[in-house]
């Protein structure tokens, strides 16, 4: 990627805490395959600027404020990028990142798995292709928790993805 092409996307990114842990994920998938350690350390420095955005809540924001399904697509890439990841002090600030995250995003978590998109910045707001309303990517979310159980590990998200799953059947 070059300097300019780079100059150019992060400032269009920074509002999408999301991306950066998706660019991150594949510059550093990139390194791991080709070797490349240009690709290695800008996918650290492109992890580093979403780690820098999650608030002390544990929201990683979207547009300033809280998303509650993009919140968790950053989880679901973070822990994409959390598989290539080489450096130790990244990978121990991952865990604890999506530890908060998630710790959030589960007091919004009803007990029939359903997910309070109150007061999210996309959520009702933006629209799909298709002009319906963006909504909670409920299969996402499954994949987030079911993902961030054995990669953090924390095996007691295993219980809220089966909230999700059965909620996803019922829908």
């Amino acid at each position: 990627m070059t300097p300019a092409a780079r100059a150019q996307g992060v400032p269009l990114n920074l509002p999408y805490t999301h991306r950066f842990y998706t660019f991150a994920a594949g510059h550093g998938m990139t390194a791991r395959l080709t070797g490349d350690p240009a690709q290695r350390r800008y996918a650290e420095q492109l992890a580093q600027i979403a780690l820098n955005d999650q608030l002390p809540n544990g929201v990683n924001p979207e547009l300033g404020g809280f998303d509650a399904s993009y919140h968790m697509v950053g989880i679901m890439v973070a822990m994409r990028y959390l598989s290539v990841c080489e450096d130790p002090r990244q990978r121990a600030a991952i865990r604890a990142m999506t530890r908060r995250a998630i710790a959030f995003e589960l007091t919004r978590l009803g007990p029939d798995g359903r997910i309070d998109e109150t007061g999210s910045t996309r959520m009702g707001k933006e629209k799909l292709l298709n002009g319906q309303p963006k909504s909670v990517n409920y299969p996402e979310v499954l994949k987030a928790l079911c993902f961030a159980s054995v990669a953090v590990p924390d095996p007691q998200w295993l219980e809220p993805a089966q909230l999700v799953a059965n909620y996803i059947q019922r829908k």
